[in-house]
């Protein structure tokens, strides 16, 4: 999926290549060791392919929202315009207001990037303001948008929206990132070996629409 470009047109223009690959999901996986929180693989229900990745995630690239955590997105193309990245950050937003008790949540799309700044105003996020994002050794500045939810805002909505946007969500103990790497292979496996059991991450959510984390 990565080696697509149109996955990471924001904010690198081009696709990923397979070392590339490697250190982003390094990353990944050392923010779960060190945060407790990170991003899922999004495994489509009804497909059962991975089709993308979404979750939280500490926003280091802007340090001067610091300390904050952000809900992001990135999914493969065909599945674009379905309501699928809506769908997962809502799951996110309820998992970082719940489990993990957080006050905020901050989303910073891209400003050339409108379908990832609706799915913001979907999620009812509150536009705070435009931020410059450093340039750094891959790529130039960016100008993007700095958008927040509340616990208590995300309260009040859920309560009007569970019972009829098939979003309610349980939490499994020992049921999610093994179980995915058992069913797709070496690449999860290597991932999820590193979930191992008193390390506080074998806590996963299952939204009852398209995607399961």
């Amino acid at each position: 999926m990565f080696a697509n470009p149109e996955v990471w047109q924001f904010p690198y223009g081009r696709a990923f290549d397979r070392e590339e690959t490697r250190v982003f999901l390094d990353m990944q996986m050392a923010e779960w060791g060190e945060c407790g929180f990170g991003c899922w693989v999004a495994v489509h229900r009804a497909e059962r392919r991975i089709i993308g990745y979404l979750g939280l995630s500490v926003p280091m690239f802007l340090p001067e929202i610091l300390p904050a955590v952000e809900v992001g997105w990135r999914f493969d193309p065909g599945y674009w315009g379905q309501g699928l990245a809506t769908e997962g950050a809502r799951a996110a937003l309820r998992e970082g207001f719940t489990t993990l008790g957080l006050e905020e949540i901050t989303s910073v799309p891209q400003a050339d990037n409108p379908p990832s700044a609706r799915v913001c105003e979907r999620l009812a996020m509150t536009l705070d303001r435009v931020v410059s994002i450093p340039a750094n050794d891959r790529r130039g500045e960016l100008e993007a948008l700095l958008s927040t939810h509340s616990r208590r805002l995300a309260s009040q909505q859920l309560k009007q929206e569970s019972a009829n946007m098939g979003l309610a969500v349980r939490l499994a103990e020992g049921s999610g990132f093994a179980d995915l790497g058992e069913r797709f292979g070496p690449l999860l496996q290597g991932c999820v070996h590193r979930f191992e059991p008193g390390s506080g991450l074998g806590r996963s959510i299952r939204p009852h629409g398209h995607l399961r984390p």
